[in-house]
Parts: structure tokens; sequence; C-alpha cells
């Protein structure tokens, strides 16, 4: 028996593999396709599916650091010569004064010194290895 996993993040996923032709050709090819989503179970109202509804991920602050250096630092490391990356390292520079601004500010003075391939594996895996903690994981619900 196989099975597919299909993952619905948000409506951009919805319009292209709900909304359009994918469903009926994955369903010829697999015996069951199971939808795992972040949307709610109405979003799916007439569809003939197996649906898990995910309960949405909140970010902590110690994940968003992290991730957030991985992309500075990524930005930083390949912004010469692309004035769409260095675009977007002017509109994310944060000047406001609350934690989330003090820490991006503090982010771009330190991927000025840390924007090398090991720096960046290094903020991806402190990343994940704040995801993979047992009291983070979402306990999903099935309808």
């Amino acid at each position: 028996m196989t099975k597919l996993g299909l993952v619905i993040t948000d409506g951009v996923g919805y319009r292209n593999f709900i909304l359009s032709d994918f469903l009926m050709a994955a369903k010829s090819h697999f015996d069951e396709v199971i939808i795992f989503s972040y949307l709610p179970k109405e979003a799916y109202k007439g569809l003939d599916q197996r649906i898990i509804v995910l309960d949405a991920l909140k970010e902590s602050f110690t994940t968003w650091f992290f991730r957030k250096a991985k992309e500075i630092a990524h930005l930083k490391r390949n912004r010469h010569n692309n004035h769409g990356i260095q675009d977007n390292l002017k509109t994310n520079y944060n000047r406001n004064w609350s934690t989330r601004g003090i820490a991006t500010r503090f982010i771009y003075l330190m991927t000025h010194f840390f924007n090398s391939e090991n720096s960046i594996g290094v903020f991806e895996r402190y990343s994940f290895g704040v995801l993979k903690s047992p009291a983070k994981r979402s306990k999903a619900k099935s309808f």
C-alpha cells in the first residue's frame, strides 16, 4: 500500500495542491493521500480526503533569533553585486527599541563578522536544536 502525505502550510499551498488537479492525479498514483494542514478544517469542506489539522507552530524567541541570524548571515555573505539582497538587508534592519528590534541590530552586527558557510551552519544547527526539543512539538488533531 502506497501513501502520500501532503503538507499544506498556507493559502499558496492550498491553491497549488487543493484547487488544482494535483489531488486527482495523486489519487491515481497512490492508494491513500493524507493531507496535513495548518489551515482550519473548514477550508476542506466537501473534500473526500483524510485530513489531519496541525496546531500552529509558535516560534520561540530563541528559535527566531537563530533563524534570523542564519538568514542575515546568508544575505550578507551573498550581497556583493546583488542589488536585491542589498535592498532586502536595508529593508529588514530594525530601528525599534523593542526586544526584537535590539536583537535584530545585534544580529546585523554579529553577522558582519560571522557570515561564513560554517557560521551559517552553526546558526542553522542551533535553530534546529531548539525546534527538536520535545516541549516544542505540536500535537496533530485528526478529523
